[in-house]
């Protein structure tokens, strides 16, 4: 396994050193949009998932499985409904992440990421130099089972987190 590397904690800090040139890795290969709007026609919305129905799959439900995995592989992103989550839960678990980065830098590096570790505040883990990653800041962290959470991460944090 390649070893983790950490290049700044976090982007903000990052900006604060750069001039006027934005680092290769930050810099993405023009993409041609699966999604090319000619008209007026609603684009496609994000898949929805059932989770009752993923509770109920069978390993014999190959349609629902090769479904399941085209998804994943041509949008990487799904909408998860039915997951026993209350509302209410979601909307204070939004409130608090953008609380949070709104957090001065200097705050947010009470968290950041531990070397060797990829739970945490920073930028997003590299595995090789020529690696192409999102100019964006992450916190990351395990809530659930409870034996897999990392003390450092919780003693500030908001209830909610």
């Amino acid at each position: 396994m390649a070893s983790l590397q950490h290049s700044h904690e976090s982007l903000q800090e990052l900006a604060k050193e750069l001039k006027l040139v934005v680092p290769e890795r930050y810099v993405q290969e023009p993409q041609e949009s699966m999604f090319v709007s000619k008209g007026p026609l609603p684009l496609p919305s994000i898949p929805l998932i059932d989770m009752n129905d993923l509770i109920k799959m069978q390993e014999s439900d190959i349609e629902q499985r090769n479904n399941l995995r085209s998804i994943c592989h041509e949008w990487g992103i799904f909408q998860l409904v039915n997951h026993g989550v209350e509302n209410l839960l979601v909307e204070k678990m939004k409130k608090e992440v953008v609380e949070f980065f709104k957090l001065p830098v200097e705050e947010k590096l009470r968290y950041k990421l531990r070397k060797g570790e990829y739970e945490g505040y920073g930028q997003t883990i590299i595995h090789s130099q020529d690696q192409k990653v999102d100019w964006a800041d992450r916190f990351y962290m395990i809530t659930n089972p409870l034996h897999r959470r990392k003390s450092h991460l919780l003693p500030q944090l908001p209830p909610i987190l």
